[in-house]
């Protein structure tokens, strides 16, 4: 026999594990899901609502959206791709943290934060490397 023995041994073992599995029906799923989530009194949202300071709200992904597409533009200039160059969003509102090696690369950074879609503004702590 070739290696087709220890095949057959596993494949006997996975059907034998997946037969041994209980399965349930789906309302009877639902309703462990259902008991597992907490309730949310009528008129207040959980966690989950676009609010500030929520986690996860659609206020912060657009934020992280908007964060992630000024680093990539950053990225993508040959000029500041391999600088040290932080960017963080709160609000649409981006601030640009780090050094650079002379103003007119802090200015061009500026300007490709500025012409990402989403942006309110952007908040110029950049400084030229001494």
């Amino acid at each position: 026999m070739r290696a087709t023995g220890p095949l057959v041994v596993a494949l006997l073992g996975v059907t034998t594990m997946l037969a041994a599995c209980e399965r349930r029906p789906v309302d009877e799923v639902a309703a462990i899901s259902a008991a597992r989530t907490p309730a949310v009194p009528r008129g207040e949202t959980s966690g989950t609502s676009g609010t500030s300071g929520n986690t996860g709200s659609s206020a912060d992904k657009a934020d992280s959206a908007i964060n992630l597409k000024v680093q990539s533009a950053l990225s993508m200039d040959a000029d500041i791709k391999r600088k040290s160059v932080g960017v963080d969003t709160k609000e649409g509102e981006v601030t640009l943290i780090g050094t650079l090696d002379n103003q007119s690369q802090i200015e061009k950074a500026v300007k490709l934060a500025s012409q990402v879609d989403g942006v309110k503004s952007v908040n110029n702590k950049l400084s030229v490397k001494r």
